[in-house]
């Protein structure tokens, strides 16, 4: 019995997520038309060896698709991962069509991976991209901008080479080594001017290595090293103007030992220890003009204990006690001036007890009891 099953275009586009290189080609394929267009799934013949013969067609009834082969059935029912062509293990040649007639693409699969030559078009008709497989690695490839423009190119041998892509103006802009069809050595990204924005060191796909980028007028914005695609020793951040911003120690990823940040004028804006990705222990914080702003200890990332704050003058602001993050106990606070305007006691962030409110001349001005004023 023929079977109707609608789904997104979208899922389409996803063809060889099994390998990495590929994906290369299926962003490409959707750049042009990546709008949602529902259609169907039309079984037309199920096989004595298992495989199933389906076509494609639009909510119009124009065809999307040519007949073509799916060994793998398994999912053929289940809208989760039902167009995901490397499961479906497509068998043979696959032909697709944009609504209006033309060509969307002309691709080949051999026992599910692909093989032999893969063309794609833009809805207008203009080649978008064209590559080569053997055995289900791509060994070429060739993609173009809607304008006519060269966009990526590559030359590998059994997964193994650079793929290069080009701005809509021809300026190279990324270059990308690939090993066994995986990102695997050095990654260069510029910008349209030339100047180098990054370079990455892969390992078998991961980010493994020194790792840098700079801002467009050369200087560099980060510095950092990963092993295994997890950050690893000092990370350096700089602002554009070459100012040090930033400096942390990781290790497998997780930020451990003092953390130090810095204004785009060189002044200390921070200063303190992580644990485990938390702040911990003794903290201070400072105003753009070096005047120090907080300071108190934190206890996995909650300020905890004594805290004192100061006004950008230098002035004491407050200070008072802290526990997992809420104030509790006596606090004090004072005005610009440096003259004590109030002190009493919180509990969990809210104020209890007697409160006492101070002139600028110390005399007392008001007492305000709130556990009376709760009772009535």
């Amino acid at each position: 019995m023929t079977k109707v099953i609608y789904f997104s275009i979208l899922a389409l586009l996803n063809i060889g997520l099994g390998l990495t290189i590929p994906v290369a080609m299926a962003n490409n394929m959707q750049q042009a038309d990546s709008q949602s267009v529902r259609f169907e799934r039309k079984v037309l013949e199920r096989k004595a060896n298992g495989s199933v013969v389906v076509q494609d067609f639009y909510e119009s009834g124009n065809k999307k698709t040519d007949p073509f082969t799916i060994k793998n059935t398994t999912q053929l029912n289940k809208p989760s991962g039902l167009y995901n062509l490397m499961a479906n293990s497509i068998d043979g040649h696959l032909l697709s069509w944009y609504e209006n007639g033309q060509k969307e693409y002309d691709i080949t699969f051999t026992d599910g991976k692909p093989d032999g030559q893969w063309l794609g078009w833009y809805s207008n008709g203009k080649p978008q991209i064209e590559a080569e497989y053997s055995q289900g690695k791509l060994t070429a490839l060739k993609s173009w901008y809607i304008n006519g423009q060269l966009k990526q190119q590559a030359d590998l041998k059994a997964g193994k080479g650079t793929i290069t892509t080009y701005s809509t103006t021809g300026k190279k802009i990324l270059e990308e080594s690939f090993k066994e069809g995986v990102l695997d050595g050095i990654t260069t990204q510029w910008d349209e001017q030339g100047n180098q924005l990054a370079e990455k060191n892969y390992k078998n796909g991961l980010l493994d290595g020194l790792s840098r980028t700079w801002y467009s007028n050369g200087q560099q914005k980060l510095m950092q090293t990963l092993v295994n695609n997890k950050v690893d020793g000092v990370v350096k951040r700089w602002y554009e103007n070459g100012q040090l911003k930033s400096q942390a120690i990781f290790k497998k990823g997780i930020a451990e030992g003092q953390w130090s940040s810095w204004y785009d004028n060189g002044n200390r804006k921070t200063l303190g220890l992580m644990s485990n990705n938390q702040r911990q222990g003794q903290w201070s914080y400072w105003y753009d003009n070096d005047q120090k702003q907080a300071e108190g200890k934190l206890v996995a990332g909650k300020a905890t204990g004594i805290w004192q704050f100061w006004y950008k003058t230098g002035i004491k602001k407050a200070e008072g006690n802290m526990i997992n993050g809420v104030k509790q106990g006596s606090w004090t606070e004072w005005s610009i001036t440096g003259k004590e305007v109030q002190s009493g006691s919180y509990l969990n962030d809210q104020r209890q007890g007697l409160w006492i409110e101070k002139s600028s001349d110390g005399q007392v001005i008001r007492k305000i009891d709130f556990e009376q004023a709760k009772k009535g």
